[in-house]
């Protein structure tokens, strides 16, 4: 799984961290990847964190890097989902990057992020702010363990954010606007 996001407070790495310690602990024979993107102020704090995870963990925190070698490890296929477990967001980046690639998103219900992710638009799964460790934990399973065409990010992406299609909806949207009736008080 990947994560990408500063290592702050707000953006909560350490309860991502926790999840991925308990993903492990309820089956010690999965093996359990986590790479992280990004960097922060909590990132001393997230490596003495993770340097002591129990063996079957392997955890890769790659700091800041160019988001071309972002989009290349996307691009080699070895991600199988991506979290962000925020306390706030925008309608986040880097979810909408993970799922033009095609990669499921589990994610906490905080501000447009719900606009994005769900088992609705097929995209993932969303789980409480405060959720556990353990409610984490249990989403990531079932989201990696879900059958084949459960999650398709990538449909999602291509029907709403490709600037291809929805450049041309927008042109139609203006245009419509542009051409609509003029009213008195309005300027020629």
């Amino acid at each position: 799984m990947v994560s990408c996001s500063a290592v702050s407070e707000v953006k909560r790495v350490d309860r991502i961290a926790e999840a991925v310690r308990e993903l492990h602990a309820v089956d010690p024979s999965r093996p359990v990847r986590w790479v992280h993107f990004g960097d922060g102020p909590l990132m001393p704090q997230l490596r003495e964190h993770v340097g002591a995870f129990p063996e079957g963990i392997e955890v890769d925190l790659r700091g800041q890097v160019p988001n071309s070698e972002i989009a290349a490890f996307y691009e080699s296929g070895e991600v199988d989902l991506f979290v962000n477990l925020s306390a706030s967001e925008g309608v986040p980046v880097s979810i909408m990057e993970a799922i033009a690639y095609d990669v499921p998103v589990v994610a906490t219900a905080v501000g447009g992020t719900p606009e994005i992710v769900g088992s609705a638009l097929r995209t993932g799964e969303l789980v409480e702010a405060e959720a556990s460790s353990g409610t984490v934990a249990a989403t990531l399973a079932s989201v990696l363990d879900a059958a084949p065409g459960t999650y398709a990010p990538r449909e999602r992406w291509e029907s709403e954010y490709d600037a291809e299609r929805t450049g041309a909806r927008a042109a139609e949207l203006v245009s419509s606007l542009a051409s609509g009736p003029r009213r008195e008080h309005e300027r020629p």
